[in-house]
């Protein structure tokens, strides 16, 4: 699964662009209700990230952990930010070691009544400028598997469906296989 993680990095650094992030600077920040979008790690993963930040705070959501955000600086756009994200330098301070929902985003995978899909999150302008054709295949080939490896190693990945997320791909058949 590494070799996939790295694979799946690589590939979704091709589509975003740092530059590109560099200018936007939405991304680790959470209006008042995004709060439920904050990352969730695996065990491994928070234990990794705690050897660098043994201040971090966690709450645990069945076998995972979700970080818990802190109230941001810019009270008028965003409330809350990643605490391993540094707003001065707009970067993330375990970019390296990032978890998976930080490794696939603004791909979500959710659950819409007894279905699974894959969503993409309307809050990255990058992404929305490439053509749906193009999103379509590349979610499919690329982002598809490696989310249905991990969401079926764990499940609790898979997030409640919210409606402003674009629904791209159903893959309910692919987990229950």
């Amino acid at each position: 699964m590494k070799k996939n993680n790295k694979t799946t990095k690589k590939l979704l650094s091709s589509l975003l662009k740092s530059k590109n992030c560099m200018s936007c600077k939405s991304c680790c920040k959470f209006g008042e209700n995004d709060c439920f979008d904050a990352p969730m790690f695996t065990e491994g993963e928070k234990e990794n990230i705690l050897k660098k930040f043994n201040n971090a705070k966690f709450k645990k959501i069945g076998k995972l952990w979700k970080v818990v955000i802190v109230r941001g600086p810019n009270k008028h756009t965003f409330r809350y930010i990643c605490p391993f994200y540094n707003d001065k330098e707009y970067k993330c301070m375990v970019y390296d070691i990032r978890p998976f929902d930080c490794s696939t985003w603004p791909f979500y995978i959710m659950k819409l009544h007894d279905k699974v899909i894959i969503t993409l999150s309307k809050d990255c302008p990058v992404i929305l400028n490439n053509k749906l054709d193009f999103l379509l295949e590349f979610t499919e080939k690329i982002v598809a598997p490696y989310m249905i490896k991990y969401a079926l190693k764990y499940p609790d990945l898979i997030t409640p469906y919210r409606n402003k997320a674009v629904i791209l791909l159903d893959v309910t058949d692919k987990l229950k296989s």
